[in-house]
């Protein structure tokens, strides 16, 4: 047997300027930071099928070893991956194994779970059948299976976080990424986890809407989808010296700034419902608030005075959604055996 981990992320600055056809023309800029909350993956030995589960989605399905397996219906990203390994590096031999998975997060809550869950696995596999994958391969094979061969759309930032972990400010140009790790002062890292916040909202979102939306904008130089990326890609760059310099201030509006920026990408990034959670915590001591990822519900991000935060948050928890206090983690995605497998 084998397991992996690898944890999500918030992303903090310049998301949505990872997607194509923007990063490919103009370039992407991001800033996130991985938190303690997981995916997990387990890779276990059968007898002569294959098995994919997700414990988190109560989903379950058996394959025999004479059948090709398509990577569609539920827990495609479990025969994506599985699909791609075999093909890749098992010289098409199918494998008598069980693959179990269970996200921390819900899918479509903002802050990474499927690319993080694809991660996860790949690095099972890695860890399965000694390929000895460097972390860029994997984040890199990650964004092929999901937005190539699946054709899910997304950017590029929550693969590359996945892997690296910690605060990281990344820049993509087409095929070419480059990921570097953000020192961040101790006394600016505690300001920031004294004053912040995670609050669900209770509602998922489908992400690809948006994204599409985002992609059919800058497709056609709809203006203020341009000058939004524009300037999500300007905060990503003040955030990064706000945070080396301990510019706590400087943090706050990136964030804010941010934010307007990328309400502009596309019209299905908020609705009245966030908007009047928006307004309701920062006329109670919020100090910035975004939602992380596309957008439309999931998570929301909250910076806030450090004294009102915990009655902040039992307030917001009375309209229905949850709140919760993350910790930075600041390892990227990790396996170990647990057994001598013997199942490939």
């Amino acid at each position: 047997m084998v397991k992996s981990v690898a944890p999500l992320r918030i992303g903090l600055a310049g998301g949505g300027s990872d997607i194509s056809p923007f990063c490919d023309i103009y370039g992407g800029a991001v800033v996130n930071v991985t938190i303690n909350l997981y995916a997990h993956c387990k890779i276990w030995c059968t007898k002569d099928e294959i098995i994919f589960k997700s414990l988190d989605q109560n989903e379950e399905s058996h394959h025999s070893m004479d059948t090709k397996i398509q990577s569609t219906g539920k827990l495609k990203l479990h025969k994506g991956v599985y699909n791609h390994i075999i093909r890749n590096y098992n010289e098409n031999n199918p494998m008598s194994i069980g693959v179990e998975t269970l996200s921390e997060a819900p899918i479509g809550s903002g802050i990474g779970s499927s690319s993080t869950l694809v991660v996860a696995m790949i690095k099972a596999y890695d860890e399965l059948l000694g390929l000895e994958l460097k972390p860029h391969e994997i984040a890199s094979m990650a964004y092929k299976i999901e937005r190539v061969e699946l054709a899910l759309l997304g950017g590029r930032q929550d693969q590359y976080s996945a892997v690296f972990g910690g605060f990281n400010f990344m820049e993509f140009k087409g095929n070419d990424s480059k990921i570097t790790g953000i020192d961040v002062p101790d006394s600016m890292r505690e300001q920031i986890l004294a004053s912040m916040f995670l609050y669900y909202t209770g509602k998922s979102r489908e992400s690809s809407l948006i994204i599409d939306d985002q992609i059919r904008n800058s497709s056609q130089d709809a203006g203020d989808c341009i000058r939004g990326m524009h300037g999500m890609k300007k905060c990503a760059c003040s955030m990064l010296e706000a945070l080396k310099k301990n510019d706590f201030n400087g943090f706050i509006d990136s964030l804010v700034k941010g934010w307007e920026y990328k309400k502009m990408t596309s019209k299905h990034i908020t609705n009245l419902e966030i908007e009047k959670l928006i307004k309701y915590i920062m006329d109670n001591g919020g100090l910035a608030v975004k939602i992380s990822g596309a957008g439309g519900g999931g998570f929301l991000t909250v910076i806030c005075k450090p004294q009102i935060k915990q009655q902040l948050m039992m307030e917001l928890d009375s309209y229905g959604g949850k709140s919760f206090m993350p910790g930075f983690e600041y390892q990227g995605v990790k396996s170990w055996k647990t057994g001598v497998s013997q199942c490939v």
